[in-house]
């Protein structure tokens, strides 16, 4: 699963901003287009892609062991949100 414009919450906070990102095997590549680095330290943290231009409810997950380095965001998902 590839895709296009994507965030990291943190509650109902935007965390970081992602431009392109791939979904792998479970674990998560992207790149950070913004991102506040006080909340992105924070937990827990959800991977977000708004699916309602294709009449879709959101894709989310939990972030699990998310690194950023080089402007990347790596981890692996979790469970979806409650």
């Amino acid at each position: 699963m590839t895709g296009v414009k994507a965030v990291v919450e943190w509650g109902y906070h935007v965390a970081a901003e992602l431009g392109a990102w791939e979904l792998r095997d479970g674990f998560i590549r992207a790149r950070i287009v913004s991102a506040d680095p006080f909340r992105l330290r924070q937990a827990p943290l959800y991977f977000t892609v708004d699916n309602s231009a294709v009449g879709k409810p959101p894709f989310q997950r939990r972030l699990l062991d998310a690194s950023v380095a080089g402007g990347t965001l790596s981890g692996r998902l979790g469970p979806r949100k409650a």
